[in-house]
Formats: structure tokens, sequence, C-alpha cells
């Protein structure tokens, strides 16, 4: 017996399954619903959070050549793991601390801050156009769909390991926009990944809604504040989220931007408050 053998029968899927990195592409329901309970255990997203906290607080001290070294660990662990998406977003991470980090080239560190909230914007919105056109990709199978968009849809879904596929799989089609409600409700509990999808499905469009006007303020505030690794920290869980769902978790703390929101909101509330009060006084 062996376990290439991936034929359509009982025995060729449970294979199949094996062999899956994703819970979204397993045939078995009770073995995917097991892989995605242990991918929402702290556990699962170790690396990243360890990564970006490292970046954050020790970034503006470390030298170009420590940023390659960390760049080259993310080349080994894409060897080891096959993870083209996660490859994608920690060269990004690297390469946007390195420019937030240059104290001695002011306009590179403005870049990246510009460039960091251009990515948190862009992440978000590629989230809601994937939630509002999931459904070509069933189109795709089913319908045989073969516009230009709908093949953008399909090869972006096999670059991102058939995550988007998985919102189809479904009688009703959980995730999509046609399933997302203003606010949250128990029905909205299906577990999946893309994060920023997820926290529109769970908790309701104007709570999400809310939670990014309230990020892109804060973002704003640190722009004003000079604190670019700290937007570099935000756009790159921004951009992570677009794949992933570790942040959008019932394990809160491990979503590091809400440790930023609760150090900078007050600051942001009271300075922004103290300002318009000088200007109305003179």
């Amino acid at each position: 017996m062996t376990a290439s053998i991936q034929e359509d029968t009982d025995l060729g899927r449970l294979m199949h399954d094996f062999h899956c990195k994703h819970a979204d592409e397993m045939y078995s329901k009770v073995l995917a619903d097991r892989v995605r309970a242990l991918k929402e255990t702290p556990k699962g997203v170790d690396n990243m959070c360890r990564e970006l906290e490292e970046l954050y607080l020790y970034g503006e001290k470390m030298k170009v050549y420590h940023y390659v070294i960390v760049l080259l660990v993310n080349v080994g662990f894409f060897l080891l793991t096959d993870s083209k998406t996660s490859l994608l977003v920690s060269i990004f991470t690297v390469i946007l601390a390195c420019m937030a980090a240059g104290k001695k080239y002011f306009l590179l560190s403005k870049l990246s801050a510009i460039v960091g909230f251009i990515t948190t914007i862009f992440s978000v919105g590629v989230s809601i156009m994937i939630a509002g056109n999931a459904y070509r990709v069933y189109d795709y199978i089913w319908n045989l769909d073969r516009t230009p968009f709908t093949m953008f849809l399909v090869k972006l879904n096999d670059f991102l390991n058939g995550r988007i596929r998985i919102l189809v799989e479904n009688d009703t089609f959980e995730g999509t926009i046609q399933t997302w409600r203003l606010f949250s409700r128990p029905e909205n509990n299906r577990y999946f990944d893309m994060g920023w999808i997820r926290l529109f499905y769970w908790y309701g469009i104007i709570p999400a809604g809310l939670l990014l006007a309230i990020l892109l303020w804060i973002m704003i505030y640190l722009y004003k504040e000079k604190n670019y690794m700290a937007i570099m920290l935000t756009a790159s869980f921004a951009l992570y989220t677009v794949i992933e769902a570790h942040g959008i978790s019932v394990y809160l703390a491990r979503n590091y931007v809400f440790f930023l929101l609760g150090e900078y909101w007050w600051q942001a509330f009271f300075r922004e408050k103290g300002r318009l009060q000088g200007k109305l006084r003179k």
C-alpha cells in the first residue's frame, strides 16, 4: 500500500487528504475540521508573530546584514514548507522594516509608511473583492465560465491554495458578501482562512468598518509621530490577514495590532483634541 495512490475511492480520497497542506483542500469534513481546530490554537502562528514582534522591537537597532540574515532564514523556511504566500509576506515585511528603520534616510522611512498605509487599504479592498466574486470560481467549474475576470479569480485561487474555493463549497456560500450582515449573528460561525473576510462575516459590516476606520486613524497618528516601525507591523499583519485568519480569532492576544490600538488610541484622541482646542482659542 502506498500513500501516492489518490484515486477516486474512499481510500484514495483519504490519501489525498493526508497530502493536503490546507484543510480547505480535504474531502473529509471530520479531518478538515480537526486541522482547522489545530490551526486555531496559539501555536499555529508562532513564527510569524515572533518575527513581527522582534522586527518591531529591535528593527531600529538592526544592521542591514541582520535583515539579510532574517530574509535568508525565511527562504529556508520556504524550502521546508513550500509556502509561497508566506514567503512573499515575509519578504515584504523584512524589506518594509529595513526601510522604516533607516533613520539616516528620512525619505526612505517616510516612503515605507506610505507603502504601509496603501498596503493596508489594498489588503482590505482585495479581500472584499474576493468575497464579492468568489462565486466565479464555482461558475468556472459548474457553468464553464471562462471570462477574463473569472480566469483571474481562478488563478488567484490557485495562488492562495484553494482559499477562495472553500467559500463556495457549501450550499449557502458562507463567507461571501451575500452572507454578510450589518451586525454579527449566531449563524455566521463558519471557519475558513482569509481573515478580513472572516472579520466582516463573523462580526458584521458596521463593527468591521468601525475597526478599520480606527486602525487607519491610528496609522495616520503614527505617521505624524514618525513611528514608522509600528506602521510596518500593522501593514504586514494586514497583508498576512488577506491569506490567513490568525488575527481574526477567538485568541485575541495573538493580534499585535490590538496592542498598538490600546497603546496609541488615547494618545491620538487627546492630542488631536488638544490641537483642535488650541486652534479654537487662537
